[in-house]
Parts: C-alpha cells; structure tokens; sequence
C-alpha cells in the first residue's frame, strides 16, 4: 500500500526569498495607493469655482467688471484689510495708498477668506507689519497661507493672491474708491511701486 504523504496534496511551501518578494511588491503598492490618493485629494478643491466673469466663491457669486464700490479709504486705517461685500475682492490700505486682491486662491480658485484672529504672517522686514500682529488670509480648500498683501507664506498655491492694477481703481477727492475688476493681475511678488494706488493729494494719510 501506498504511503500518503504527510501536509496533503496541492499544498507548496514558500520559501523566504519568494516570501521576502511578496512581502515587498505588497508595501510597494500600499505606498503607491496612498500617494495616489494624496495626488488626487491635493488636486480636487473642496470648494467649485467657475473661470469666467460670473464667479462662485465660496457659495457667493459675483460678476467680475467694472464700477465696483469698494468704500471710502477714511474708514481705513494703515493695514486694514476690508472684504467688498458679495465683489469678491478684498481693499489693503498701505501707508501709501491702497492695494486691492482677488480672493481666488491661485491653488486650485477657492475662495480665500480673510482672517483676522490668526497670527499674521510676516517673514520679511519690509511687509507691512499690523500693531496687533493679527491676521492672514487662509485657504479653506488646502491650507495656502497668505500674509496681508497676499504674499504666499505656507501651502500648495504656486504664486501671490492675484491684484488689480492701479491703472483700474480711481479714488475720488473725497476718499471713495471704485474698482474695475474686469481683469485680475498674476503675480510672482509683491511691488509697492506697480501693485499700489496711491492716495490723491486730497486724501488724508493716517
């Protein structure tokens, strides 16, 4: 009679090396999964915008042209940030007049809020430094910081909040300022001498 062989038919053993091998191809594709799933979540806004002149951030949207009321420069003090209600851009006062910043992050287009509770953020010497050193703007979406003339400080956003050039913003005698925001700027820096509207002579600075 024949002996049965003992651990049954059909079973292989493993040895260390094929074990080791399958061991490694497993973690590779665990890693590849996970980056994988970073790449799209880092790509994919939590927040949709449309790239024409009717646009929606944050839930609120708002015609991009020109004749914006963006308030009087008297109700502003040196490093006031001021949000133009539903126009979605925000008016800095400088200590040399003002500079105006679309609130698209250069990210991915979601809505950046300014944010005026959180430490500020003021790497180099010559920003314009807050007396409270409060407030930046933050991205909701993936955390691009910003410091208060939209300088990118922290975060995936390739370059600065976009501007308006100065060229589309008048100030009239009395300190009111419209804007035309028909056409935001890119930049790669901040440039108080091409980036700020100045104040007319008539025009208090505080």
């Amino acid at each position: 009679m024949a002996q049965q062989r003992s651990g049954g038919i059909g079973k292989q053993k493993i040895s260390r090396r094929q074990f080791l091998t399958l061991s490694w191809w497993g973690l590779a594709g665990f890693l590849l999964s996970g980056l994988g799933g970073f790449t799209i979540w880092s790509l994919w806004p939590t927040k949709k915008s449309a790239f024409s002149q009717t646009v929606v951030l944050g839930g609120i949207p708002c015609i991009l042209g020109p004749g914006k009321v963006a308030g009087n420069v008297n109700d502003l003090k040196v490093g006031d940030v001021a949000e133009v209600n539903k126009e979605c851009f925000f008016v800095v006062r400088t200590e040399t007049g003002i500079l105006t910043l679309y609130n698209k992050c250069p990210h991915l287009g979601c809505a950046v809020p300014w944010k005026p509770g959180l430490p500020a953020r003021l790497e180099e010497p010559d920003i314009l430094t807050p007396t409270n050193g409060l407030g930046r703007f933050h991205c909701p979406c993936h955390g691009s910081q910003y410091d208060r003339l939209g300088v990118i400080r922290e975060g995936p956003a390739p370059r600065p909040m976009d501007y308006f050039d100065p060229e589309d913003i008048t100030i009239d005698e009395a300190g009111n300022i419209v804007v035309d925001t028909s056409k935001p700027v890119k930049r790669s820096s901040f440039d108080k001498e091409t980036q700020v509207k100045r104040y007319p002579d008539q025009v208090k600075e505080v």
